[in-house]
């Protein structure tokens, strides 16, 4: 019965998490009474077949007791990235006894999960990073160790090269938190088959600094009338490799996608005060450029270059 239960959980996916508790919780009649319920008693007591993996399921109990018990019973790394997450969530669980269990299950665990899996997971847990307040910094590293460990890593560029929707763009500014992914900005910035993802690894190596958001901070709009807006609080760190510039603004201004030859040109704007000799070139050719935003910012460019000049 559990096995069967363990390969629906394998279709879901990660960011079902949430929902996929209570829903279970429901289905499962996993409610808290005044004493565990004998299905509590007996899976996590071991008189059951399944008892091995019944962790797997009591972890969603309504009661923190049972859950607690069904952590420290789990006996596998696990199958999906959804019981990864799972556990994950756990870790950030209201009851403390709960996620020291779920620590202690990841401490054991998590190094022997398949890293294809935890690739997986890691699209829906870098998103996720600012949003687990409970956990603890042990927890926070262990995690991080997790989904930036060397294995994960090629796994992810892998199919950020190759993925062309969902929230790609956020997976990667999310990662770039720390600079163990710097080292493949300059083939993303080629190769991604989304424009998104080349103009983000784009912006990073021409600016030669990584950008993320961490949280949001209030602005004022009309701070007379005490208007203000929530907008993402914007983080950056310079970037942890180098590269030949002139090469990515030569890529990046004859990409196919207006997105990216928008980030030459905003850069060109940004230094028309010190133009470089090889700047000349790309100006013309984005100058001609038949998308409007592109030929916006290389007019505003020759415009202050031409007030420099004079």
């Amino acid at each position: 019965m559990i096995e069967v239960y363990r390969s629906v959980l394998s279709d879901l996916q990660p960011d079902a998490v949430a929902q996929a508790s209570a829903e279970i919780r429901q289905i499962g009649r996993l409610y808290t009474e005044t004493r565990p319920s004998l299905l509590g008693r007996f899976l996590v007591n071991g008189d059951h077949p399944d008892a091995e993996h019944s962790g797997w399921l009591l972890q969603f109990h309504a009661s923190g007791y049972i859950r607690e018990k069904a952590l420290l019973k789990l006996s596998d790394p696990p199958r999906s990235a959804f019981e990864f997450v799972a556990v994950v969530y756990r870790m950030n669980d209201w009851v403390a006894q709960v996620r020291e269990a779920a620590f202690a299950y990841a401490q054991r665990f998590f190094p022997l999960t398949d890293p294809k899996i935890v690739a997986t997971a890691a699209l829906f847990l870098f998103r996720q990073a600012g949003h687990l307040a409970r956990w603890d910094r042990r927890a926070a590293r262990l995690v991080e160790g997790t989904l930036y460990h060397d294995k994960v890593l090629e796994i992810l560029k892998a199919h950020l090269l190759e993925v062309t929707d969902g929230p790609v763009v956020r997976v990667l500014r999310s990662a770039l938190r720390r600079p163990d992914l710097d080292s493949f900005l300059p083939e993303l910035a080629r190769n991604a088959k989304s424009a998104a993802i080349r103009s983000c690894a784009a912006d990073a190596v021409l600016n030669q600094r990584a950008r993320w958001a961490e949280g949001y901070k209030r602005v004022w709009v009309n701070k007379a009338y005490g208007v203000s807006r929530r907008v993402p609080n914007l983080k950056h760190r310079p970037l942890s490799v180098t590269v030949n510039i002139r090469k990515h603004m030569e890529l990046a201004a004859q990409d196919r996608s207006a997105q990216v030859r928008r980030v030459a040109a905003s850069l060109l704007s940004e230094q028309y005060a010190k133009p470089l000799p090889w700047h000349a070139n790309i100006a013309e050719r984005l100058r001609q450029d038949r998308n409007l935003s592109v030929v916006t910012r290389m007019e505003f460019y020759f415009r202050k270059r031409a007030g420099a000049e004079s």
